[in-house]
């Protein structure tokens, strides 16, 4: 009789062990849809709906760097740091390779005069991913602004070199920036 329970036990939190894991793979993949939506109606402009979807793929697997990214960027968007800043640092802290929650929280530190932490953040992106041009080229602006030449310069031109086809505009803005640091 004891064994009858036992296995009766056991059957009963195996089978909600897999109850539960089906829930969570549900709310994974309903997160990641409620992420997309963010992201389309964020390209569409409406910035405050974005935050919503945003917020509810966090609701629905709040472990992923990328929704708090996400969300971050809104608040950005809306001028909102303090709340900005506070999801970037949740989606380094939630993966600290995630190479995009450095590269926004360097864009906010730069926006918001925090040049040294920005170049902190810009190194830490590159250090990740070493071809992100736009954290190259960030990070050749803020060494300019601080007075660095040459690691301006040298950034620029690495800049210019990565991404110049990609980025006519930046890569232009670039070329004439370098002529400035040279006079």
């Amino acid at each position: 009789m004891k064994l009858k329970v036992i296995l009766i036990g056991l059957i009963v939190i195996a089978s909600s062990t897999l109850c539960s894991e089906e829930n969570s793979l549900k709310n994974q993949q309903e997160a990641i849809t409620q992420n997309n939506l963010g992201l389309e109606v964020l390209q569409s402009g409406n910035v405050e709906k974005a935050i919503e979807h945003f917020e509810e793929a966090i609701e629905l697997d709040g472990k992923a760097a990328e929704y708090h990214t996400n969300l971050g960027f809104c608040h950005f968007r809306l001028s909102n740091y303090p709340v900005a800043k506070k999801h970037y640092l949740k989606s380094i802290e939630l993966d600290n390779n995630y190479f995009r929650g450095y590269y926004n929280l360097g864009v906010l530190l730069q926006r918001t005069n925090d040049l040294e932490g920005a170049v902190e953040n810009y190194r830490k992106t590159l250090k990740l991913n070493p071809d992100y041009s736009e954290a190259v080229y960030n990070l050749a602006l803020v060494s300019m602004t601080l007075g660095k030449k040459k690691e301006a310069i040298d950034g620029f031109e690495k800049f210019i070199k990565m991404a110049g086809s990609k980025y006519p505009g930046p890569a232009g803005d670039a070329k004439k920036r370098i002529q400035e640091l040279k006079q």
